[in-house]
């Protein structure tokens, strides 16, 4: 990154809506920032969960998750449940997305999971009556 030159930036809040936006500029070329992986170009990169499994959607940088999980229409209740480790043993709980069983039983229902990730920490998305489509992340 060169002294001097501007870069968009952005800060999103957990609904994926940007809630300051504007352009950084780097004056200081004795202490620049590393930006590794960054996307450029292409299709957003993609992982599959398991189901009460954790893993890491990168080791190198920070990203935003975004997971569909499709209820199975089953009359039973549905849930995911969201967790994040540092270490994939010791997991703190985000949330828990529910369905009630009269509404699981209206034909096969698709929520959002989004999630951001720090670099090198694991999610893990707990599935019951539901499955867990593939996560894309940026």
């Amino acid at each position: 990154m060169a002294v001097g030159s501007t870069y968009p930036a952005a800060f999103f809040d957990l609904n994926v809506q940007p809630r300051l936006e504007g352009t950084i500029q780097f004056t200081d070329s004795t202490n620049q920032p590393n930006v590794p992986n960054p996307i450029t170009s292409g299709a957003l990169p993609t992982v599959s969960l398991s189901s009460g499994t954790g893993a890491q959607a990168s080791t190198s940088r920070n990203v935003f998750s975004v997971t569909p999980v499709t209820y199975d229409a089953s009359n039973n209740a549905a849930s995911c449940k969201v967790e994040l480790s540092p270490d994939n043993v010791t997991y703190s709980t985000l949330v828990t997305l529910s369905l009630a069983a009269a509404v699981n039983n209206t034909g096969a229902i698709v929520d959002s999971v989004n999630v951001p990730i720090p670099a090198g920490w694991y999610i893990k998305l707990t599935a019951t009556h539901a499955t867990l489509g593939t996560t894309t992340y940026f």
